[in-house]
């Protein structure tokens, strides 16, 4: 028993040393959260067309629209369409209470790439050639005041593609009822992808990746698309890797900011994390073999690398501890019944357990760091985050497994239940 706990227990930090020096390259990219994002200016004034699809949001739709009618952007300079899933869609009732937003039906949509579609095609059709570029931001979000300003800014670095910073509109609500422990733990989602990663691909004049709220996509990238050709569960995440095919250039500018919200339900989340980490699979099971077969410039082929292999020690590391963690388990179970003694498979069950939380939580103490400024939840409440969202992310386990065994034509566009919000004033604003 002892024999087999440590051959079992070597063979894991061997295993685990070469994922962690395979992820070692990624690692550096955490370094760039602390610097500086160039901040540009655009003497011109772009017209925009804002798209939110919308299918059967109602009332929710309220909260985007009034934050957009409220922009600094001069409103001569960007029109808004609220794509509905047709005429008796509720939500068109509430969308047409605004002046001068175009509601555009697009019925029996089946999913977001689809009414994307629609509505881009119903624009194009009715102004082409028009808009300088196209602003594409969720229903349940709100824009900052200056959001378009800097989307409008974002279009004089000439890049195809941009995308905003999302904060958790969760953080900032006066409502108990707006948080849960699900919210709070997919809460660093977004840093963790954009300042943990996008602005290291920034300096590397890298494609980022793509998470479509706040993402703004330039004309001629939708008319050469004549809309959006996109229909996999993450329909942003393939434009992302469509993008990387085509050579189209993409940028993160946390300059211009949204506000989205996470599911409080454990279900609900449980059930959209399940749909993320399905579509993830699908536009790379698609995409894969064109970004290898891709010619990239000297010195940036480690962008196939990293698109095609660059979860793969994530996978590793994780994978080799719940197994380890497994056979321990198994072992210590085998020691109870034959008498022999537990400790050593005590320790395989429990270290590699222990390992992956240390990990987990390092991560999510960089990722606070780097965000701190945007988590108005007090030391404290940061301290909860950090020290209690393992546990959460420990449940990627079962998704995994979930997602191997289910296939893509179960997921549909269901309306996902949204978090009772009311804006927290602010300490100056209270005092008044």
């Amino acid at each position: 028993m002892e024999e087999i706990c440590s051959i079992v227990l070597y063979l894991y930090f061997g295993l685990l040393a070469l994922f962690l020096l395979l992820y070692f390259p990624r690692i550096l990219f955490y370094f760039a959260a602390f610097l500086p994002i160039k901040r540009v200016t655009n003497a011109k004034k772009n017209h925009l067309a804002v798209v939110v699809a919308a299918k059967r949001e109602g009332k929710i739709v309220e909260g985007v629209l009034s934050s957009l009618r409220n922009q600094d952007y001069d409103p001569a300079y960007f029109d808004i369409y609220v794509i509905v899933d047709g005429k008796d869609d509720p939500t068109a009732v509430f969308a047409s209470s605004y002046q001068n937003i175009e509601v555009i039906n697009v019925p029996n949509q089946k999913n977001k790439g689809e009414a994307l579609d629609g509505g881009l095609k119903a624009i194009l059709h009715k102004k082409a050639n028009y808009y300088d570029a196209y602003v594409f931001i969720d229903a349940d979000n709100i824009a900052s005041r200056d959001f378009l300003t800097e989307m409008n800014n974002a279009l004089a670095l000439d890049k195809q593609i941009v995308i905003g910073k999302k904060l958790i509109k969760n953080f900032f609500s006066n409502l108990s009822s707006s948080r849960s422990y699900s919210s709070d733990s997919t809460s660093l989602t977004y840093t963790q992808i954009d300042d943990l990663g996008n602005r290291a691909r920034d300096l590397l004049d890298a494609p980022i990746t793509l998470v479509g709220t706040g993402m703004m996509v330039r004309k001629d990238v939708i008319e050469l698309n004549n809309g959006w050709p996109y229909r996999s569960l993450t329909e942003d995440y393939e434009l992302g890797a469509d993008a990387i095919v085509k050579g189209w250039t993409s940028y993160y500018y946390p300059y211009a900011k949204v506000y989205t919200e996470e599911a409080t339900s454990a279900k609900g989340a449980y059930r959209r994390r399940i749909r993320w980490i399905k579509g993830y699979s699908q536009v790379h099971s698609r995409y894969r073999k064109k970004i290898w077969k891709k010619k990239f410039p000297r010195g940036k082929n480690w962008i196939k690398f990293g698109y095609v292999f660059g979860r793969l020690p994530v996978y590793g590391i994780f994978g080799t501890s719940f197994l380890t963690s497994f056979v321990g388990l198994i072992l210590l179970i085998t020691a109870g019944f034959l008498g022999a003694n537990y400790q050593i498979a005590l320790l395989l069950f429990l270290l590699p357990l222990a390992i992956s939380y240390i990990l987990l939580t390092l991560f999510n103490l960089i990722a606070v760091l780097a965000d701190r400024d945007n988590l108005p939840i007090g030391i404290l409440g940061k301290i909860s985050l950090i020290t209690l969202s393992p546990f959460y992310n420990l449940t990627y386990l079962p998704i995994y497994l979930t997602c191997l065994f289910t296939p893509y034509d179960y997921f549909t566009w269901e309306k996902t239940p949204r978090i009772p919000f009311e804006e927290r004033k602010n300490k100056k604003e209270e005092k008044k």
